[in-house]
């Protein structure tokens, strides 16, 4: 967000899980899923055998052609070696038109001589913005979710399990409390981490000072709740 989307003129915001701040039933910014810590992914990985990515075989990273994937490609193979370690050269990037990529994510991992690349960058924008079509539509386990958009071949875990049932809770409050723990399951500590949230995109307001808008930090603009300060109002 700081190195390379502002600088490109582009507003976002760090995420930590994939449902965008102000979606129906999606947890409240920041209240879900792991930040960015460094240090915790070094000892996880060293943890698992592979101090300093070894054992981690070259790695191919798609995204789609513009000059702004290219850049986040580029950078996040850059974190990866100040941080974690890898050796320069580990990852590689590759560029395809954006239908390619989205037609690879499709189809189902196969034998390792023809299997996708490693890492993909996606972004995504719902039809309809609510986080149970979020979760379960982008990567949803196929079982459960024979339509979900990636095909990972991956086993159904328990927040598949609740995903499944969240869809049927007609008390909203519910639905809601449903959603978060769902969030957690993959993306807190411990979770699958079927996919790697990096950021939202977002927008920049300029608020007069006098002028109070609701909520401050994501999410749609609720005009019924803004509110003048008429003290300061020139």
């Amino acid at each position: 967000v700081e190195d390379v989307l502002l600088p490109a003129g582009q507003a976002a915001q760090p995420a930590t899980s994939i449902t965008p701040p102000g979606s129906a039933a999606s947890p409240a910014y920041g209240t879900v899923g792991l930040g960015y810590n460094p240090g915790a992914a070094a000892d996880v990985m060293s943890g698992g055998g592979f101090s300093n990515c070894a054992g981690i075989p070259p790695t191919t990273i798609l995204t789609y052609q513009s000059d702004l994937a290219l850049a986040l490609a580029d950078h996040y193979a850059a974190m990866w070696e100040e941080a974690l370690g890898c050796p320069e050269g580990l990852f590689t990037v590759e560029q395809r038109p954006l239908h390619e990529l989205l037609v690879a994510l499709q189809e189902p991992p196969v034998g390792l001589e023809d299997r996708r690349p490693g890492l993909a960058i996606l972004t995504w924008e719902a039809d309809y913005p609510d986080a149970y079509h979020w979760l379960a539509d982008i990567f949803g386990c196929r079982e459960l979710f024979p339509n979900a958009y990636l095909n990972q071949a991956r086993a159904c875990v328990d927040a598949d399990e609740r995903l499944s049932g969240a869809v049927r809770l007609a008390d909203d409050e519910a639905r809601q409390a449903r959603i978060e723990v769902v969030a957690e399951g993959y993306f807190g500590e411990g979770g699958e981490i079927p996919v790697i949230p990096v950021f939202h995109y977002a927008r920049a307001l300029a608020v007069q000072p006098w002028l109070a808008i609701a909520p401050l930090d994501a999410g749609p603009l609720r005009f019924d709740r803004w509110t003048l300060d008429t003290s300061q109002r020139p």
